[in-house]
């Protein structure tokens, strides 16, 4: 039982780095998005007259990555925290099926809307695979946190059993 404790607790760390990991991902890539597409920032005529559309995305696009980054931070280092032996609440592992929630949303926008966004199946299949990825790394994450808390239950458990039978 101890070793797939460990083992989880590993899962967990590790998890956690890859789930902020991905958060940084999603910030560059949203960046990039915005600079470089005709539907972003070029979409908006320069000048005066386009200074307040821009503005408007601009402060969207921040507040959309604050979001996104503080949540998957908290998520990260909530799990990294737990997977060395601190308590934490459950708040982080509903924030986790939270950005699971929002992963698929976003696959599915994607998925809806083929013909638009992509210039190439390859670029369609390099972020469904990226997308994908980031969404099965958030859900291994909340898997292994019931785990290792199943398991330091059961070790409690077994451990005052044996306290009782001294």
């Amino acid at each position: 039982m101890q070793r797939d404790l460990r083992r989880n607790e590993n899962i967990l760390s590790v998890s956690g780095v890859t789930v902020i990991f991905f958060g940084v991902w999603t910030a560059i890539k949203l960046v990039l998005y915005f600079s470089l597409s005709e539907d972003g920032f070029r979409a908006i005529p320069r000048g005066a007259e386009g200074q307040p559309e821009r503005l408007m995305l601009t402060a969207i696009l921040v507040l959309f990555i604050a979001i996104s980054m503080s949540s998957r931070l908290c998520v990260g280092l909530s799990a990294r925290a737990e997977s060395m032996g601190k308590k934490k609440g459950c708040g982080y592992i509903v924030l986790a099926m939270l950005i699971v929630t929002a992963n698929l949303l976003a696959l599915g926008f994607t998925l809806a809307d083929i013909e638009g966004n992509f210039d190439s199946w390859m670029d369609l299949i390099i972020t469904l695979f990226v997308e994908a990825t980031s969404m099965l790394t958030v859900v291994e994450l909340i898997t292994a946190a019931f785990r290792v808390r199943k398991l330091k239950r059961l070790a409690a458990e077994e451990q005052a059993g044996e306290g009782q039978a001294a």
